[in-house]
């Protein structure tokens, strides 16, 4: 073997090693250090019941075989209301791995009530607090109803940005977080109110992920 032969080799093992020490963080993306997937999971139960001018006034538990399927490690779902506007919205925010985390989308879940979507999902990225973070927006009618009476804004999240991916199951992160508003759509002259409830949304999610620094 020549000298020059035998160095390639050593620079070849070297660089395998290196990323071998890499690849977890890597592969962990925005994951906080010395946090358990449990312990992020139980944070959720600590997001906030007052955002704004919206109050929770009930909260609901996942089936069992739903949450089998989903195998969150935490979860909310609750419905806020705005006593100014008298609007309702419905909010699930929930953490679990990655696969499950992904196709369970509302085209699926909101389907099979016996609701149509209208079209296909729109990417919005939305104005105020929610700046720089991106949903997906999509309408759905009752079969006998002319127009749309529900609306839909969803999206994912490593720790990061909220993003409308339209492939979350190949994010680099072993675990994902899901976001998913529901309430009355907005009309040409008005602003959505799912889009208003974001803007408290967003900024409370990102306090809560900083508890642990």
């Amino acid at each position: 073997m020549t000298q020059k032969v035998l160095v390639r080799r050593l620079i070849l093992i070297s660089a395998i090693a290196i990323f071998a020490v890499m690849f977890p963080s890597w592969i962990e993306g925005k994951s906080r250090p010395g946090v358990s997937n449990q312990t992020m999971g139980e944070r959720l139960n600590q997001f906030p019941k007052q955002l704004g001018e919206w109050d929770c006034v009930s909260e609901e538990q996942l089936k069992p075989e739903v949450e089998r399927v989903l195998r969150c490690y935490g979860y909310i779902i609750r419905v806020y209301w705005n006593a100014r506007t008298g609007d309702r919205i419905s909010l699930a925010l929930l953490y679990g791995p990655r696969g499950p985390m992904a196709v369970h989308t509302p085209e699926i879940c909101y389907s099979s009530r016996g609701r149509t979507p209208v079209g296909g999902p729109r990417d919005i990225a939305p104005r105020g607090n929610a700046t720089g973070h991106s949903f997906w927006r999509l309408s759905f009618k009752q079969p006998a109803e002319p127009k749309p009476n529900l609306e839909v804004w969803y999206a994912w999240s490593d720790g990061g940005e909220w993003v409308a991916s339209s492939r979350p199951r190949y994010w680099t992160t072993d675990n994902l977080f899901k976001i998913q508003i529901a309430g009355a759509p907005g009309s040409d002259d008005e602003d959505s109110r799912c889009e208003s409830f974001l803007q408290e949304v967003v900024p409370a999610f990102e306090k809560l992920l900083r508890l642990d620094q």
